[in-house]
């Protein structure tokens, strides 16, 4: 007797937390949606607007989504898995933006230049309009050998979720290699490969305190989205230690092994033949270097002992410098999301160290 279909079941519930009323949040880009449940594997319910404001009802755990099928280890942060109830349904904590008291949205700043200062000796970065601070976070900045470039730069691209990878970047040590999906708010300075960006895997009490990155300047949650909002194509980036711009550092590669010449080998005398009757008439002399001596006419056969060779000059060239540059260019194959339409700028040029947007650039550290 077959058994019974077992009664459809409910989808449980996930634990939720309520919000007290007015809690709200906005949108932090266009790219992000409400979905029926908080899973990115339910149906999406609509599209947001960037900046939309959103009546945040409750908080949800739900899918992981930046560490999504990822294996390799990852630190814990506590939004990884948070969902906020929305009117319709769920949105991804990544996406929304929650006001501290005193913050606004960056299109309410007021007008001037919007730059960015990064500090690498205190590690922290900082927004400003001016001369004006509008924001300051705590960072974590690349480690010894990997150290973030001092200098003048502008920000010449940017894209809402990246995967970057150590092969992209130029590096080529096994004990560096890395890969790293969903990586939001990049927005690449340099041309290097390095951007400032959320650093989801490393532990909250890193960032203000130590250097972990290959180079990047690397953002909690609500700071990278801060950034991301107030940043702009050709936005100037400002790198120092203590204030002061620092010699660049030489890439950090594993080391190549320098080409070896092979020498060409000599040429071997040839072995001593028969001798032979000189001719009736002297012999026109050749090259001195090569043929022997003409024997006189009428002398007796003797033998003959071969001029010597001289010894060949090898004028060896040597090879040309083993330095491996580093690959300053590669394919970047995540899509960039517009946050409000495509915009395409082309940064003014400003001193020796500043990058103009004129190419792709590679896919970051």
């Amino acid at each position: 007797m077959p058994s019974a279909t077992p009664e459809p079941t409910d989808t449980p519930v996930p634990p939720r937390e309520t919000l007290a009323d007015g809690t709200h949040g906005y949108a932090v880009s266009s790219g992000a949606s409400v979905y029926s449940q908080p899973t990115t594997r339910s149906a999406p319910v609509r599209r947001l607007a960037y900046e939309e404001q959103l009546n945040l009802r409750a908080k949800v755990r739900g899918e992981n989504v930046v560490v999504g099928d990822q294996t390799w280890y990852i630190a814990r942060q506590d939004w990884q898995n948070l969902w906020y109830q929305v009117d319709g349904g769920y949105v991804y904590s990544a996406f929304v933006w929650i006001p501290r008291p005193g913050e606004v949205l960056a299109s309410q700043l007021p007008r001037g230049e919007r730059w960015v200062s990064v500090d690498l000796a205190t590690q922290t970065a900082k927004l400003l309009i001016g001369s004006s601070v509008i924001y300051s976070a705590d960072v974590t900045t690349g480690k010894t050998g990997y150290e973030t470039p001092t200098g003048h730069w502008r920000v010449n691209y940017q894209v809402l979720n990246e995967t970057m990878t150590s092969s992209q970047a130029g590096i080529n040590d096994p004990a560096e290699h890395y890969d790293v999906k969903n990586v939001l708010f990049t927005q690449y300075f340099d041309g290097l490969g390095d951007a400032l960006h959320l650093n989801y895997w490393q532990p909250a009490g890193v960032f203000g305190d130590s250097r972990t990155s290959h180079g990047c300047v690397g953002l909690y949650l609500n700071d990278a989205q801060y950034f991301w909002m107030f940043g702009q194509p050709g936005m100037r980036v400002e790198i120092t230690q203590n204030g002061r711009i620092l010699p660049p550092q030489p890439a950090t590669v594993a080391p190549t092994p320098p080409p070896t010449h092979t020498p060409a080998p000599r040429p071997t005398p040839l072995a001593t033949r028969p001798p032979t009757p000189a001719p009736a008439t002297a012999t026109p002399a050749g090259p001195t270097t090569l043929t022997p001596a003409a024997q006189p006419a009428n002398l007796a056969p003797q033998t003959a002992t071969p001029a010597r060779r001289p010894t060949p000059i090898l004028n060896l060239t040597p090879p040309p410098g083993d330095a491996t540059p580093r690959t300053d260019e590669a394919t970047i194959n995540s899509p960039l999301v517009p946050r409000t339409g495509t915009v395409t700028t082309t940064p003014t040029p400003a001193t020796a160290h500043v990058l103009t947007a004129t190419s792709t650039p590679p896919a970051g550290r």
